[in-house]
């Protein structure tokens, strides 16, 4: 698929709002440090017609690691309980952190849903063009959602340890370059990143959080090793920022790549090998 079939710019969601099949949603998260929670500032002002994306009801609560993905009957009742039909388009969008929209993104893409776009840009995007803003809550009535998952697109930590060593398998961090190191004060980012893995920021595949041309996109992903042959596996620290990269990739056609859904909270969790350091590592 070309660029247009996983992006929309501000110009054209404008001319989309009120189409009655469209299923809009805001999916910011924000960290527990903001003085405001993401829903909150959803109900001051969002586009017209957005619904809030909880991340969390698409999210296995019985999981010690935030974020994992829930069985598929979960998933399937989450998704329609959002409102979500298989032939409603669906735009996605955050404020302020592209991963939010493309980690909503790669669960509906997992549950097999085809007709999902991310607004390039957000809702920063949305009020440079001048588009109109309301306040409180939208909601869509509920659906039935079908699933028809690609586990494709999801890896376990399973897959992950046996792709250390593996030359057929390129398993990339996709955190700034501290966390990867080992020397930024986050507890999980103190023990670096998965041994054998490689480095490329998801800042640095979509900086100013949009993503840039696709000529940009290639020689950003090209540099960061996700355009080789070999199968990519995308991850950060909870699976969330390694879907921006991972969605990069499918915009240019490179469709052989996961995210480790546990991403670091997981594997430092489950006491699984780690290297600190700008080298990869090898496992002993």
């Amino acid at each position: 698929m070309a660029s247009h079939d996983f992006l929309i710019e501000a110009d054209e969601l404008s001319s989309l709002l009120g189409t009655p099949a469209l299923r809009l949603f805001d999916a910011t998260v924000l960290f527990d440090h903001e003085e405001k929670t993401a829903r909150e500032l959803y109900l001051e002002a969002h586009i017209p017609g957005a619904a809030f994306f909880d991340h969390l009801k698409l999210s296995d609560e019985s999981s010690p690691y935030m974020y994992m993905l829930p069985d598929e009957v979960s998933l399937a009742s989450a998704i329609g309980g959002l409102g979500i039909h298989r032939e409603h388009p669906v735009v996605l969008y955050s404020t302020g952190m592209l991963m939010w929209a493309t980690r909503a993104f790669w669960v509906l893409r997992y549950a097999g849903h085809e007709n999902v776009r991310i607004l390039n840009g957000g809702f920063e995007a949305w009020r440079t063009h001048g588009g109109a803003e309301e306040a409180g809550e939208a909601s869509y009535a509920a659906e039935s959602f079908e699933t028809a998952l690609r586990p494709e697109m999801i890896a376990s930590r399973e897959d992950v340890h046996r792709a250390i060593g593996d030359r057929g398998v390129c398993t990339i961090n996709a955190l700034p370059v501290p966390f990867y190191e080992g020397t930024d004060a986050v507890p999980y980012a103190k023990h670096g990143h998965i041994t054998g893995s490689t480095n490329k920021p998801f800042n640095e595949i979509a900086p100013e959080e949009r993503y840039p041309t696709l000529d940009k996109l290639r020689s950003a992903l090209d540099e960061g090793g996700y355009l080789g042959d070999e199968k990519v596996i995308s991850y950060c620290g909870g699976g969330i920022s390694a879907t921006v990269s991972a969605v990069a990739c499918l915009m240019v056609g490179k469709q052989d790549v996961s995210v480790y859904d546990g991403s670091l909270a997981e594997w430092v969790g489950e006491g699984l090998p780690t290297t600190t350091g700008s080298e990869p590592g090898d496992l002993d």
